[in-house]
């Protein structure tokens, strides 16, 4: 597992406030979870965190291909809408990355989530 800023979970403390969720990183089938929010951490057994975690590393591994098809530049950041929730993937490679949740209802500014999480991955 790679190691990130120490700061990390502080630092999305400050752009999100109290709707960071949680904050994972995964590599090679195993995952590292920085921070579970309680009330998140009682809605999944442990078993459905793997499954989250087996399925974000799946995610990953198309990525490098986005980077081909788009000319835009390296890929920093996917991210997906749920009802309850924003999901940001942050692929370090095809196997790797990290992996932040957020509450739907608070309102972020995706630049500074992206911004603060390359650079605590040591990408910016």
């Amino acid at each position: 597992m790679y190691t990130l800023d120490a700061d990390l979970v502080d630092d999305l403390g400050g752009v999100v406030g109290d709707g960071l969720r949680t904050v994972a990183t995964y590599d090679r089938g195993e995952y590292e979870l920085q921070f579970i929010r309680e009330d998140v951490e009682a809605d999944y057994t442990d078993s459905e965190i793997a499954n989250v975690y087996e399925q974000v590393e799946i995610e990953g591994m198309g990525y490098d291909h986005f980077e081909e098809l788009f000319h835009v530049g390296d890929l920093e950041c996917a991210m997906y809408g749920f009802e309850s929730a924003l999901m940001f993937q942050f692929p370090r490679d095809s196997f790797t990355g990290l992996f932040i949740t957020v509450d739907r209802d608070v309102t972020i500014n995706p630049d500074a989530v992206i911004s603060v999480c390359t650079r605590a991955m040591g990408l910016e």
